[in-house]
């Protein structure tokens, strides 16, 4: 039902990627990231810097430069994520809606509110622990 969008999905895997450098404060390059988690670099460019904005990372140009992030993995929710990367769009106008239609925003608007509390309940961290546990679990198989 819920659809993961591309860009969530790369700013997951790159926010996976910084938060195993967090500890050293490592800054993490976005070709490093890019080739690391199969990412197109140009896109993933874009991503972090909208994710920057949201202070979920932080950046520096340069020899030495890259991005990281901005606070520990169990500090940033999925929910953060997703608002650093879609806001809310501010509503314009008032169109005139009959009373089926209403009731349709009506009822979305409070899933999308449940939704978002869940949202606000996973961490980074958990994500970590996840992918963590896949990559230890990885069967290699050997011709």
């Amino acid at each position: 039902m819920l659809q993961l969008s591309a860009k969530l999905e790369y700013a997951l895997l790159a926010l996976i990627e910084l938060a195993k450098h967090f500890e050293s404060r490592k800054m993490t390059g976005v070709k490093e990231i890019a080739i690391k988690q199969n990412i197109p670099d140009r896109y993933l460019d874009q991503i972090l810097t909208e994710l920057k904005r949201a202070g979920i990372t932080e950046s520096l140009r340069g020899a030495r430069g890259g991005h990281r992030l901005s606070r520990r993995s169990k500090e940033i929710t999925l929910g953060d994520i997703v608002k650093g990367l879609e806001p809310d769009k501010p509503q314009t106008g008032t169109v005139q809606i009959s009373p089926s239609q209403m009731a349709i925003v009506t009822l979305w608007a409070e899933a999308a509110k449940d939704v978002e509390l869940v949202l606000h309940k996973i961490t980074l961290e958990e994500f970590c622990q996840v992918a963590q546990n896949y990559e230890q679990c990885q069967i290699m198989y050997y011709i």
